[in-house]
């Protein structure tokens, strides 16, 4: 059970932030104090007790640390992690695995460079020193050794150790030794791992070497002492009599706890020569392909990886190699086309998307940022396993002839393990996926789960995760077992399918080719083409799936829950190519996936939030109406530039009508020209909003007072009154304000169209009936005034007089529609 939390102000206050909805917004670590990039939530279900995010991109586990810390926390002790099996990618798939150590590398003044965090699934990730804090990726430049400082302190007449992995590098220290290590672990031969800066640090020094017994061990020895031998003063390669097969120098020291055998035995070591270069036989090969037939299958994989390497193969080519000699059949992968050998150079993210997009263009009409969106999904369906979410990718279409089977056969023809199938039961949906962890394509996918619960259920539950599984009764004695129902799943169908498959997918909305328009015809052949893509990304996928573990991107406020988990793992992918495909991936998202229908008080809300951004970043207490549309449109995140059903940005109209409801309305204001002349626009005050920002956006609680009126220069307003709280108008005793202020509202070709709204009223009278309903005075009503006219209006009775004018009627016909 996780540590129960402080109350949400006392949160607020030990971490030097505010509570919003329900959690609170303070500074990240490192960050100054009026920062509030770091979002902090109580929650039951998190296993530390709260889940966070950093909108600056902090790293998450820092920022947990920064947080447990301010809140005077005990250190966190995750669960054990648990594995589920193996997908068809070839990674596995693995819950969330905390850090349990961290390794500094430290510069020779001893300021941080370089941090690794090592997982309790032994996984490493690095991180940089920005001069401020940790951020994740390896720092650029040249790389140094582990443990540096002490390095350089220590006299040339002492020998220095030089291991694979800082944990082994500090278990030595311990014990005295002056001990380094490079940072990635054991370098292959081609100088990814060590290389040539980390030479000069060991000039004239007597270095002694202790590979890991096995075969990268062996030959990351070989690689340091082939690089250090022209340099220092004597090398010599360690090789630990009885460690076991994998073992390291721990294993060395259980049975030497002291380091003293170590010592004497490296003393002993020959110095180290270079090996006679022996050019490899095929003969030699092909006698080791056959030894390795002959063996078990624990046997073969004990050996699998060694023997790859030794010949220099892949394991897929070494795996095939032993098959054919075994005289077997071919496997899955070979029948279905998913075994592949990557692309050799390294892949970059954009590179391969703009790929994708080009690709995708020349066989299909997609709509706008659909092919953003489709290159994005492919590539996540490739690091499926990355992620906690799997959205659906649905082509849909009205009617026949739009371009859906095109559409699933580029998926098939670019993603991994695909399979593509215009039918499949649900027992056979479940059964695939746990067997051969494809991506599934199903095409006229409304033909069979349009009445299908159970098939929508199963692939519902492959959406998140954690819920991956169905539970059947199979065998004789009907015992239950869980199935795997984790894959990536692309659909298409004609009109819509069950609404909670639609909700879990990225929609994309397929239309009849005009006759303008042209496309290539796709062969149903594979072709080159499609094989360098898959090569491409299956490269890309082995270089970037760690990077993408455990990511949180941004995601527009527009778009809803379900949205915002749907288009993460596409976020984190798009994120990964740079700022360019980060826009485009918003964009798109806006575009496809934000409600056409969005949450009236959402809008209201988000609108209050963002006026209140816009005015913390300007100087002055007004804002012309231009100026606040401008303003908004600019944030292609949020949903002003892309508004309601016609997608077109929000106008002056619509932004006064959904203020309106805060009894917020523009004014008249003055401002000088370019000559100098004084003119009068429509435009916001910064006071009308205080109220509005403290209940809707500032955080709940705390003495609250009515907005006084107030007096402004632009708009000729007197001196300003209290007001009262209930019913916000001014005092009985209070003058009239908008004596001198005959109009207001927003400005319109026609002043009787609709635009312009009645000031709010500023004096309770008595005597004078409603001008609306015509009701006996009751002490409530308000002065409007409305071009040159002064109406008296009940506070209800003016929405209905706001609604009567966006119906086209002018004031007359307004008063008489009651």
């Amino acid at each position: 059970m996780p540590t129960p939390l402080p109350s949400l102000p006392e949160m607020a206050r030990l971490l030097g932030g505010e509570v919003v909805n329900g959690g609170v917004l303070a500074p990240g670590p490192g960050h100054s104090e009026d920062d509030r990039s770091l979002s902090v939530k109580p929650s039951r279900d998190a296993e530390c007790g709260f889940v966070l995010n950093s909108f600056a991109g902090d790293d998450i586990q820092v920022c947990k640390d920064h947080v447990r810390q301010k809140l005077k926390l005990p250190e966190f002790e995750p669960a054990k992690p648990t594995t589920k099996k193996k997908n068809g990618n070839g990674a596995g798939a693995k819950s969330y695995s905390p850090t349990i150590a961290k390794y500094t590398y430290r510069n020779v003044d001893n300021s941080p460079h370089l941090q690794v965090h090592r997982t309790a699934a032994k996984k490493f990730f690095q991180h940089h020193w920005d001069g401020e804090m940790w951020k994740p990726g390896a720092p650029k430049g040249e790389k140094i050794p582990y443990r540096l400082p002490e390095l350089i302190a220590t006299p040339l007449t002492k020998p220095v150790y030089v291991v694979e992995g800082e944990g082994k590098a500090d278990l030595l220290a311990e014990l005295g030794f002056t001990v380094t290590s490079s940072s990635g672990g054991a370098d292959d031969g081609k100088g990814s791992k060590w290389t040539p800066e980390l030479n000069a640090y060991f000039k004239d020094r007597t270095v002694y070497i202790l590979p890991d017994n096995d075969g990268p061990g062996r030959k990351h020895a070989q690689f340091v002492a082939k690089n250090l031998d022209p340099i220092a003063k004597a090398v010599r390669v360690v090789e630990l009599p009885g460690l076991p097969p994998k073992g390291d120098i721990k294993q060395w020291l259980e049975h030497d706890p002291a380091g003293a055998k170590l010592v004497k035995q490296c003393e002993r070591a020959p110095l180290w020569e270079p090996a006679a270069e022996k050019p490899r036989t095929t003969e030699a090969d092909e006698a080791l392909v056959s030894e390795l037939a002959a063996l078990s299958t624990l046997a073969y994989a004990k050996r699998r990886e060694e023997a790859a390497e030794e010949i220099g193969i892949t394991l897929t080519m070494l795996d095939k190699a032993v098959v054919e000699a075994k005289g077997e059949a071919k496997s899955v992968e070979d029948e279905e086309g998913w075994a592949l050998e990557p692309w050799p150079d390294e892949v970059q993210t954009a590179d391969l998307l703009d790929a994708l997009c080009e690709t995708y263009k020349q066989y299909l009409i997609l709509p706008e940022h659909g092919v953003e969106a489709m290159a994005l999904w492919c590539l996540h369906a490739w690091t499926l396993d990355a992620f906690d979410i799997s959205p659906f990718l649905f082509f849909r279409s009205p009617l026949h002839r739009c371009g859906k089977t095109n559409a699933m056969r580029l998926i098939y023809r670019t993603g991994p393990r695909t399979v593509l199938t215009s039918n499949i039961t649900p027992a056979a949906i479940f059964r695939y996926v746990d067997l051969y962890h494809p991506t599934l394509v199903i095409d006229e996918a409304d033909s069979f789960f349009k009445d299908n619960e159970e098939g929508r259920g199963i692939l519902n539950s492959g959406h998140t995760r954690d819920a991956a599984f169905v539970i059947r009764c199979v065998g004789d004695n009907s015992e239950p077992r869980k199935f795997n129902t984790w894959a990536a799943k692309a659909l298409a169908s004609i009109g819509k399918l069950a609404v909670t498959l639609q909700d879990r997918s990225v929609i994309l909305d397929l239309k009849r080719k005009r006759p303008d328009q042209k496309v290539v015809k796709l062969r149903k052949t594979d072709t080159e083409e499609f094989r360098t893509l898959r090569r491409k990304a299956a490269r890309w996928r082995d270089d970037n799936i760690e990077r993408l573990r455990g990511v949180e991107p941004h995601t527009p406020a527009a778009l809803n829950d379900r949205a915002q988990d749907n288009w993460e793992p596409l976020f984190a992918i798009a994120d990964l190519a740079g700022d360019s495909w980060a826009r485009a991936a918003r964009a798109a998202a806006l575009k496809l996936s934000a409600d056409a229908e969005m949450d009236v008080e959402t809008t209201k809300t988000l609108l209050l939030s963002d006026t209140k951004d816009i005015f913390a970043e300007r100087e002055g207490d007004t804002i012309t109406s231009k100026a606040f549309l401008t303003a908004l449109h600019a944030d292609e995140t949020k949903p002003w530039s892309s508004y309601g059903k016609t997608g077109k940005p929000i106008t002056e109209r619509q932004v006064a009508r959904l203020l309106a409801d805060f009894k917020i309305y523009p004014r008249n204001l003055k401002i000088a020209d370019e000559l100098g002349r004084q003119k009068v626009v429509k435009g916001y005050l910064r006071s009308s909003f205080a109220e509005a920002f403290e209940a809707y956006v500032l955080p709940q609680g705390g003495d609250r007072s009515a907005t006084p009126l107030l007096s402004s220069p632009e708009n000729g307003l007197a001196e300003k009154r209290s007001a009262t709280a209930k019913i916000e108008v001014a005092d009985r005793n209070a003058s009239n304000p908008l004596e001198t202020n005959k109009s207001s509202g927003v400005a319109d070709q026609n002043p009787l169209g609709g635009e312009t709204k009645p000031e709010k009223v500023v004096k309770k009278v008595s005597g004078r009936p409603c001008d609306y309903c015509h009701e006996s005075p009751d002490g409530t009503e308000q002065q409007a005034a409305y071009g040159t006219e002064t109406l008296w209006l009940h506070p209800d009775c003016i929405d209905r007089f706001l609604e009567a004018q966006d119906d086209g009627l002018d004031i007359p016909e307004c008063l008489r529609r009651y």
